[in-house]
């Protein structure tokens, strides 16, 4: 969250790598971090939640520049991305073999909704407005819109084939897709 390291995780390994920023040198290694498939540090910058693709389950971290596992919890089937809000209260997982996302909120680690979105859902991005969040469906190809709030899905549009993740276009509106098939 300081801007002066990247974390390179390992799920061989069970472990994330921290790198210096400018010059690319370790600078430590976080041990004992279970299948880190993904991971990401909310905004706030006080939680690190990682999700353990092939073990299906999410751990939730404390961080204060050392890590203090607050919860995991298991949620069967791959979890793969995850997104936050803009407020630190909740983080969002996509659920790959399972056709579903997940909401848990950070302080309590209890589910609050798990829906069905469709099918290999993959990328999952929280609009800067707090009110839309997006999934990309790898096997549908097509991105799916939900409300946050209920995970309610308010939107649907087609893609190219194996939507994937997503990535800021850095102008606040606008969002790349790639597409792991076209």
């Amino acid at each position: 969250p300081d801007g002066k390291e990247v974390l390179v995780a390992s799920t061989v390994t069970n472990e994330l790598v921290a790198l210096d920023i400018k010059t690319g040198v370790r600078t430590r290694v976080l041990r004992d971090v279970i299948d880190p498939y993904q991971l990401g540090f909310s905004p706030d910058g006080k939680w690190l939640v990682t999700a353990a693709y092939r073990l299906d389950h999410v751990d939730i971290y404390r961080y204060d520049g050392n890590l203090k596992l607050a919860g995991r919890l298991f949620i069967d089937g791959m979890p793969s991305h995850l997104a936050f809000d803009n407020e630190s209260q909740t983080v969002f997982v996509t659920l790959q073999q399972s056709a579903r996302t997940v909401a848990i909120d950070l302080k309590t680690q209890a589910v609050k909704w798990n829906v069905a979105v469709g099918k290999a859902p993959a990328g999952v991005v929280m609009l800067p407005d707090s009110k839309r969040l997006l999934v990309a469906l790898t096997g549908e190809d097509a991105v799916v819109t939900l409300d946050p709030a209920n995970g309610e899905i308010t939107g649907r549009l087609q893609t190219g084939k194996g939507a994937h993740n997503f990535w800021p276009k850095g102008d606040g509106r606008h969002w790349f897709l790639s597409n792991r098939i076209e």
